[in-house]
């Protein structure tokens, strides 16, 4: 019986020690993961790889590289903002075309009038006069067309999309100052650089998936591998 008992704790130490592997392994990169957004319904964690890795300068230390996707799901919210303002977004560019093709008109009207006058050698306070008209009736053209944009009130709902973050955090219960948080900022500054405001009002709405990089020092532990901020 004491036999069987020492063999028992024998065989508990080697598979003790052996519960933790040698090196980090994607396995335990995508366990840090879900413990950082466990309380984050709207990310899911998707292809986690481990790109190389090296032993780190102390003993039980390990550096990793891996990569990973965190796709952000919609948030109801968001969505309803976004849908409203890609509505009046496509207005907004029909606006601008319309403009543009106004100012197009105003400006051949303004080279045939130059030309006219030229050609024909009217006089001068002639010419000027219409010139003025034809500058007062591009004007009037303008106001109308800055009325119609300042009517469709994109500003506000632009900055509740581009300020979509804050609802992100809302939603996203992670620590302050943790990987999870650090990855989150990350998200955020990487939608606001990615092209342009647009850009990122629609990954705030629709949702969308931030790629990553990382390298990370490990600490193999007990309880198993580890990440050392």
């Amino acid at each position: 019986m004491k036999t069987n008992l020492y063999l028992f704790a024998f065989c508990s130490v080697i598979l003790s020690s052996c519960g933790t592997s040698k090196t980090p392994a994607e396995s335990d990169v995508a366990n840090i993961l879900k413990e950082q957004f466990v309380n984050c319904p709207i990310i899911e964690i998707q292809n986690v790889k481990k790109i190389n890795g090296a032993p780190g300068e102390s003993e039980n230390f390990y550096k990793i590289k891996a990569s990973f996707d965190l796709v952000f799901k919609p948030i109801a919210e968001n969505t309803v903002s976004w849908s409203e303002y890609s509505q009046k977004d496509a207005l907004k560019k029909s606006i601008f075309a319309e403009q543009e093709s106004a100012i197009k008109v105003y400006r051949e009207k303004k080279q045939k009038l130059k030309n006219e006058f030229e050609a024909k050698s009217e006089s001068q306070d002639m010419f000027l006069k219409q010139d003025a008209e034809l500058d007062a009736e591009m004007l009037a053209i303008d106001r109308s067309f800055n009325e119609k944009v300042a009517e469709q009130k994109f500003t506000g709902i632009h900055a509740h999309l581009t300020d979509g973050y804050s609802v992100i955090r809302k939603s996203c219960k992670v620590e302050v100052g943790s990987i999870g948080s650090r990855t989150l900022s990350d998200a955020y500054l990487s939608a606001s650089s990615e092209s342009d405001a647009w850009k990122k009002a629609e990954f705030m709405g629709n949702g969308g998936t931030m790629s990553y990089t990382v390298d990370w020092l490990m600490l193999k532990t007990e309880q198993g591998w580890q990440l050392k901020l």
